[in-house]
């Protein structure tokens, strides 16, 4: 069996060039997380549903635009500022579930009426003023749904 002798010299020269490989490494790890610039954007979206609405086919048509523009001047009075209308979407039915209507004891509806599903989505500048904004959607028989994320990104 033969003995392996280790040189001190090369050993110390090996361990001082990793130790400060790991040591530059690491200062210029810091420095580059000192370096990055970090963002916080914020978004915050609503959403309003409007679901089996049974109104008249001229109705149909403008119903949506119409609480588009209700829901923008309760924006303006409960101080959320300016929202910006990011989609909206329609569905008319003719099938205007007479049967739901008689077991309520509803009057029939006219034999124009549609039922009407539709949502219309906002992005909103920022989420402060929200809870006042979402209370009178409430108080006006909106069906809501809120959303607000925050993403931070450093680069």
């Amino acid at each position: 069996m033969t003995k392996l002798k280790i040189n001190p010299v090369l050993t110390f020269a090996a361990l001082a060039f990793l130790g400060g490989f790991t040591a530059n490494s690491a200062s210029a790890q810091s420095m580059d997380k000192a370096e990055r610039k970090c963002t916080s954007r914020e978004e915050v979206n609503l959403s309003v549903n409007f679901e089996n609405q049974i109104i008249e086919v001229k109705q149909a048509v403008t119903y949506i635009d119409d609480r588009i523009k209700e829901i923008e001047a309760i924006a303006k009075e409960s101080g959320v500022g300016d929202i910006e209308l990011k989609g909206k979407n329609v569905n008319i039915n003719s099938n205007q579930n007479k049967y739901r209507h008689q077991m309520q004891g509803l009057p029939e509806p006219s034999p124009t009426a549609v039922s009407l599903n539709g949502s219309a989505s906002f992005s909103l500048e920022n989420g402060e003023q929200a809870g006042a904004f979402i209370e009178a959607l409430q108080n006006k028989g909106f069906n809501i749904n809120f959303r607000m994320s925050m993403n931070r990104q450093c680069r």
